[in-house]
């Protein structure tokens, strides 16, 4: 059966993000009339929306012309409401269709009652594909929204476009790079809409009812036990465990083969002296199937990041930050979802890197100590 994915598109944006590998060319199904396509925003900093206002139907958008942030008692749920709003406009000067929108943050995933009503939600709504914007930050849109002058250009987001059960990366379309607005973001998918014939957009897609059981959104729920977390523990499991059960080890990457996942095998032939085996994100279900106990892989919290640039005529220096993913690496206990973050949990997010080999490295050599495994 197709892999049912919504959550997983996360993992697909994450990794394109992370290597540049997806698709340039704008989908010709965006203008479909009955895509009923959801938009999912994901902030990884300062917003907390209250958890039953985290779906809007666009419907309660259509009619409004703006918010007020005064009428909103929680300001965080008015903010997200005003964010929906002007992507709405967005869609509507694109000729796109929106059924709703879907607040998430990185909590979320690895919440398995939010994963159960989202799974239910999307049963419902039947989406065609989803469209995912990124707000690293919204510090900015905080800043405007009690003002009443809020506008895209104070989110920083990168946007991905995927049909709904899709498990190739490749074939979905970014729109990201580094300290990038989501205006621009908007402005840069206005321009590749321009760009293409009318003849280009079917007006009906292909959307699979298959996708939309209950036999699959059990498999859906099912397989993003990936991003789930009930428990965690500073230490490590038992190095009989370990010795006796070969583990699995999931680095970020778009495909068998790529530079981190190379790269990745050579740490483990290092630093790990058990039994292993290097999967992907899209992997993952197959594996898991199989009986494995434990598995590595990364988490990715946000870091930021500080370029000074110096003057070499006036020797003067200036500098300039932004947000971006970061690794650390951890062992879950598939079964029971519970995570080992070795020594702490602090000094596991606290020791994160830009680099994913460098993140397992770091993790493999941890074990090393703890467990007085032999030097390299």
């Amino acid at each position: 059966m197709k892999n049912v994915i919504l959550l997983l598109l996360f993992a697909i944006a994450f990794c394109g993000f992370s290597f540049g590998q997806t698709s340039t060319d704008v989908p010709n199904y965006i203008k479909a009339k009955n895509s009923n396509f959801m938009v999912q925003f994901i902030s990884f900093k300062g917003m907390e929306v209250p958890k039953n206002k985290k779906l809007i139907q666009a419907s309660k958008l259509k009619n409004m012309e703006g918010v007020d942030s005064k009428e909103y008692k929680d300001f965080d749920e008015g903010l997200y409401v005003a964010i929906c709003l002007l992507m709405m406009k967005e869609f509507e000067k694109l000729d796109m269709h929106p059924s709703a929108f879907l607040f998430m943050d990185p909590q979320d995933m690895q919440n398995s009652e939010f994963v159960k009503e989202m799974t239910a939600n999307v049963v419902d709504t039947k989406p065609g594909f989803v469209l995912t914007l990124f707000s690293m930050s919204v510090d900015d849109a905080k800043k405007s929204f009690p003002k009443n002058k809020l506008s895209l250009r104070d989110l920083h987001g990168s946007i991905t476009i995927a049909k709904y059960g899709e498990t190739d990366p490749a074939k979905s379309f970014t729109i990201t790079k580094s300290n990038l607005k989501a205006s621009e973001a908007f402005e840069e998918l206005s321009a590749k809409v321009s760009e293409k014939p009318e003849s280009y957009f079917v007006e009906t897609m292909d959307v699979e009812e298959t996708a939309f059981n209950s036999e699959t959104a059990d498999e859906y729920i099912e397989q993003n036990k990936l991003f789930m977390e009930d428990e965690f523990v500073d230490g490590f499991p038992d190095e009989a465990d370990l010795e006796s059960n070969e583990i699995l080890v999931m680095v970020p990457c778009l495909k068998e083969g790529d530079m981190s996942y190379n790269m990745g095998i050579k740490q483990l032939e290092k630093f790990y002296p058990y039994k292993y085996q290097v999967i992907t994100h899209l992997d993952y279900k197959k594996y898991v199937d199989k009986g494995y106990k434990y598995m590595i892989y990364a988490k990715s919290p946000e870091a930021e990041v500080t370029k000074t640039k110096t003057n070499t005529k006036t020797g003067t220096s200036s500098q300039s930050s932004y947000s971006t993913f970061a690794y650390f690496f951890v062992i879950k206990e598939i079964e029971t979802s519970t995570v080992y973050y070795g020594s702490s949990k602090e000094s596991a997010m606290k020791n994160a890197s830009l680099s994913t080999p460098e993140a397992l490295k770091s993790f493999l050599k941890m074990m090393q100590n703890h467990y007085g495994w032999e030097k390299n």
